[in-house]
């Protein structure tokens, strides 16, 4: 089932006249800007990534955490999970990434055109009281992606979920930031880094078996909803 925690901040114009999102602060290395989605700046979001880890889909994905943090296997429903290095996917913040065939079969590959009624779909099925931040486009590593940040709690703690979500070949790559939302500012250019640095390779990439830090069963979920 397809959830609601994937998308951005800043509205969408309808007339795809797409706003600059400014990072959430003072600008620099540390939080760096996102770009909009027809962007002619690019900053360069590789010095917040590690080093790439081994290919995965069958060699034509490949993907890269933030710098300091380290990979696990995140049980059945995402493809890997991220975390800083010495904590566990258990902790926050935390990144889960899934690649799953896309719901919207008359998108194969998202682009400012294509993707405001996907956008609609989203934003119609997420209550505005479980959301910090509403859907909006953003330009990350050369490709079009939809965010948008919604909220949880657990164990007492208000969780910010930053949801960032494209499509490729009719694949749906979803990049999920989890931090206490206190923390927000502070970790949100860590999901626009793995998303930049997300490449989809036309000719398969040599896959080896890699070794994860941990191997959980599925990682304890922060989906209690936030009290009105």
């Amino acid at each position: 089932m397809m959830s609601w925690f994937r998308l951005l901040p800043c509205s969408l114009a309808w007339g795809l006249v797409l706003c600059w999102l400014a990072g959430c602060g003072s600008g620099g290395p540390s939080e760096p800007p996102a770009e909009s989605a027809d962007a002619s700046t690019t900053f360069d979001y590789s010095q917040l990534v590690d080093a790439y880890m081994p290919p995965l889909e069958g060699g034509r994905l490949e993907l890269a955490p933030p710098k300091d943090w380290v990979f696990s296997k995140a049980g059945s429903e995402y493809l890997v999970g991220f975390h800083p290095s010495g904590r566990t996917l258990n902790d926050l913040p935390r990144i889960l990434i899934s690649f799953q065939p896309s719901p919207y079969e008359d998108v194969q590959d998202l682009h400012p055109t294509n993707a405001p009624p996907v956008v609609q779909s989203i934003k119609a099925s997420i209550p505005d009281d479980q959301l910090k931040l509403p859907p909006s486009l953003v330009g990350l590593g050369g490709r079009t992606w939809i965010e948008f940040v919604g909220l949880g709690r657990s164990r007492g703690t208000l969780v910010a979920r930053q949801n960032l979500q494209t499509i490729a070949e009719g694949r749906l790559l979803q990049v999920r930031l989890e931090v206490a939302d206190a923390q927000f500012d502070q970790h949100r250019h860590q999901g626009y880094a793995v998303a930049a640095a997300a490449r989809f390779l036309q000719t398969p990439a040599e896959t080896t078996t890699f070794d994860p830090v941990q191997e959980m069963d599925e990682p304890e979920k922060f989906d209690e909803p936030v009290a009105p």
